[in-house]
């Protein structure tokens, strides 16, 4: 039709150049609109503390604040809270570094790392700003790793032993035997729930303790497993299983017990980092053949998606999202970590709003 309709308004070849350069620009048209994206999602990266680099790694249950770890001026990583586009710098233990690893679903608890003057390395909590160590049965230093929904409770690890903590009071859930270390990974929306991981001479498993004590869920076939988080009422675990030895862990959802292969959309592997409270969004990092790793959401709807290819027309031409590290309880919020080129280290968070998305 549109070549018929030219060539019949054909007058004198000054007015047949001018159709042609129209005919042009309605085929631009109609080619820009059929591949531009019909969604309003958003995605925006994040800045930096004033060095050359930041890391996305947890976010509130409304979206309105983001943490994580961000290169300052003088080149240290420092913990940082992100909230209506102010970075506040989350301070140390008196030493130079430190890291946010997650916040609670109000934004007001926050869970990491901070050294000491003496270069010690300490699992922290920042509540509303105040930092505190949270710290072994015997005082040491801890690795925390999870945080509740209302911030009251904490999981981690010490001395190669799950924990978790009721406030900063710390609890041993692990075994306890140097020949089974253990670690606390994830917890549910109050704290009663708690998912990790229990190792072995021959591989690991992914662990739940709960009401009925210690469980350790079954692999995909293979020999080695972790779970990394919870939905919010501790009946489906994420995180990674092999299907047999010496497989690459693939991204895995348990429900009720049973383990299932979330698939890696042509890659190597991946692992499960976050799910949202119902259960339903899984987000984490496939190990791609080449790296480096992707993003991934996965969704019963929708299946595994490469946030990639989801949000391609959002990134610069060779920026990459190479992991989510965390969602928001409702879905809604995805934060991580990527590349704003592919080929280079320029290190950044992201936050991708996903409302009326894909």
């Amino acid at each position: 039709m549109m070549k018929t309709f030219f060539s019949r308004t054909f007058v004198s070849p000054r007015a047949s150049a001018l159709s042609r350069r129209i005919a042009r620009c309605v085929v631009l048209v109609v080619c820009v609109t059929a591949v531009a994206p019909l969604f309003s999602s958003s995605f925006t990266w994040i800045g930096t503390l004033g060095g050359n680099g930041s890391r996305a790694a947890g976010v509130s249950s409304d979206g309105r604040v983001v943490v994580g770890s961000s290169a300052n001026a003088l080149g240290f990583g420092r913990a940082f809270r992100l909230e209506n586009g102010i970075m506040t710098d989350l301070g140390t233990l008196g030493g130079t570094s430190s890291e946010a690893h997650g916040v609670s679903a109000d934004g007001r608890v926050i869970f990491g790392t901070a050294y000491d003057a003496a270069g010690v390395q300490w699992g922290v909590a920042w509540f509303d700003g105040r930092i505190v160590p949270l710290v072994t049965l015997d005082g040491r230093p801890a690795a925390i790793n999870a945080v509740s929904d209302d911030g009251a409770a904490f999981a981690g690890e010490g001395d190669r032993v799950a924990y978790r903590w009721v406030g900063t009071l710390p609890q041993r859930i692990g075994p306890g035997n140097p020949h089974f270390p253990s670690s606390a990974n994830g917890l549910s929306a109050d704290g009663s729930v708690v998912v990790g991981q229990i190792r072995f001479g021959g591989g690991s498993r992914a662990a739940r303790w709960g009401e009925k004590g210690l469980e350790l869920l079954p692999t995909l076939g293979g020999t080695g497993a972790n779970a990394t988080a919870v939905s919010a009422d501790g009946s489906i675990v994420v995180g990674r299983s092999s299907r047999f030895p010496g497989d690459p862990a693939r991204p895995c959802r348990w429900v009720d017990g049973r383990p299932e292969d979330l698939g890696t959309a042509g890659e190597r592997g991946g692992i499960a980092y976050a799910v949202s409270a119902d259960g339903r969004v899984v987000v984490g990092a496939l190990y791609r053949w080449s790296s480096p790793t992707h993003a991934f959401r996965w969704t019963p709807e929708r299946g595994m998606e490469n946030l990639n290819r989801l949000y391609m027309d959002r990134l610069t031409r060779y920026g990459v999202l190479a992991w989510a590290r965390d969602v928001s309880p409702d879905g809604r919020f995805i934060v991580g970590t990527g590349l704003l080129h592919r080929n280079s280290n320029l290190v950044r968070g992201y936050i991708i709003d996903t409302q009326g998305g894909p």
